[in-house]
């Protein structure tokens, strides 16, 4: 069991509500930090992010010049006039909108400014967290939130040191690492297990109908998309980031009568650690065993291809195979924000590429040719085979293309030979091929 160092010692998020105040570093080549997204777009995605956490506010934002590396991030004339900016502001809380802020920085700012100071990774943790229910994704943001830990339990405090305590707290401190890294084992093989539980029934799964895994950055409009493919109404998106938290996966028809299942995934986001990123494998299992990749794309966004490479990054993080990778369909979506976009100070989306398949889910546009692309990928990638024959409706062999899920193009009545027979147009897996010849070939029976 953990002990009760460790428990005191969680990240200071606690609260349902929280009024933050969002700290912009204004460097672009900052360590842990993003190159090309402009600092003014950066800010607009981190008030995005803190919106998107039930009951938590913006109460103002700063850009200010960083300096990361030292032991109190800023530099001194910067930190004075930010420090008294936080003191007056009514802030409960200070976002550096930084990938992870090193727990002795994080100690020194929230010591100094009596509030907790909180980096990208801990809201983002916060945000999963507002929206956990099942059992597999608590144990996830419990596993993601033990960096963190680990972080704060290793600061030595400069009380301590002062104090001359600080030898005599080392070994409590390393109690404490000793029983954070047990409590990460149990958290480890307690995902493992649901992963390779989640694995056997998509195994299973593939065997009865093609699976399409829908990714993309978050708030990119996959829910919307798949909501529309499926034909669910019942499955209402959300404006706002991380608004889908869990796979889910939805019954779909394609023109040629073939089903598949989509598979709605949770959403990426830039400059996120490997740390937090291994703890959901577990939830993305489901992409990585899919027969295709969807990848949605809001083209209507200014910085959309540094969200592709955000996607494709966090995808080879998680260990995609190089045939899915090369087998991904891009859509863009949201064209038709793109089309009807007259502000001209706004900053302006680039071009997709020219031979690049743009949809629109407000209006519909071009999600036939899309069903016929996934159709076309799906035929080619996993070997179907179209088979025309001759069979009545009270045949043997009617009822067992019935019994096997057979997909069929097209049946009608046979221009000759009489009867009921019906003139058929098959589309089998190699699996269903192999079994009909096997049964059925030998005896004449088609």
């Amino acid at each position: 069991q953990s002990c009760r160092r460790c428990q005191r010692l969680r990240p200071q998020l606690p609260r349902r509500w929280h009024s933050v105040l969002i700290v912009q570093p204004l460097r672009r080549k900052l360590r842990g930090h993003r190159d090309s997204v402009p600092p003014e777009r950066q800010l607009a995605e981190a008030r995005a992010l803190v919106k998107s956490i039930d009951g938590w506010s913006v109460s103002g934002c700063f850009s200010v010049n960083m300096k990361q590396r030292t032991q109190w991030v800023f530099t001194s004339g910067v930190y004075s006039q930010l420090a008294s900016q936080v003191r007056r502001s009514e802030a409960t809380a200070v976002f550096v909108n930084v990938a992870m802020l090193s727990g002795m920085q994080s100690y020194n700012l929230s010591a100094e400014w009596r509030r907790p100071v909180l980096d990208r990774y801990s809201v983002v943790l916060q945000a999963f967290n507002d929206r956990a229910t099942s059992r597999e994704s608590k144990l996830q943001i419990q596993l993601a939130e033990i960096p963190l830990r680990l972080a704060r339990t290793a600061v030595v405090s400069p009380e301590s040191v002062a104090a001359g305590r600080a030898a005599s707290e080392a070994t409590g401190r390393q109690r404490a690492l000793d029983a954070l890294e047990a409590e990460a084992e149990r958290l480890r093989a307690a995902l493992a297990d649901i992963e390779a539980r989640k694995t056997a029934k998509g195994e299973a799964r593939r065997r009865q109908v093609p699976t399409v895994a829908v990714v993309g950055y978050t708030n990119a409009g996959k829910t919307s998309l798949v909501s529309l493919l499926a034909r669910k109404s019942s499955l209402l998106p959300e404006d706002r980031l991380f608004a889908t938290l869990h796979s889910s996966h939805h019954r779909c028809r394609l023109p040629c009568g073939l089903p598949c299942l989509l598979v709605d995934t949770i959403g990426f986001l830039s400059d996120l650690p490997t740390s937090l990123v291994a703890p959901f494998r577990c939830t993305l299992r489901d992409s990585l065993d899919a027969d295709q990749l969807l990848h949605v794309v809001d083209c209507s966004d200014p910085d959309w291809p540094e969200r592709c490479r955000t996607v494709s990054d966090t995808l080879d993080k998680l260990g995609l195979s190089e045939k899915l990778r090369n087998g991904m369909l891009t859509v863009y979506n949201k064209c038709d924000l793109l089309l009807d976009s007259t502000d001209s100070e706004s900053p302006q989306p680039p071009a997709p590429p020219e031979d690049s398949l743009l949809v629109s889910c407000e209006t519909g546009l071009n999600l036939v040719e899309l069903q016929r692309r996934l159709q076309s990928r799906l035929i080619s990638g996993l070997g179907y085979q179209r088979v025309r024959l001759r069979c009545s409706p009270a045949s043997r062999l009617y009822t067992w293309l019935e019994q096997q899920g057979v997909t069929v193009e097209s049946a009608v009545p046979a221009s000759q030979g009489g009867g009921d027979q019906l003139a058929m147009r098959l589309l089998m897996s190699p699996q269903q091929l192999a079994k009909f010849r096997a049964r059925f070939r030998p005896a004449g029976s088609f």
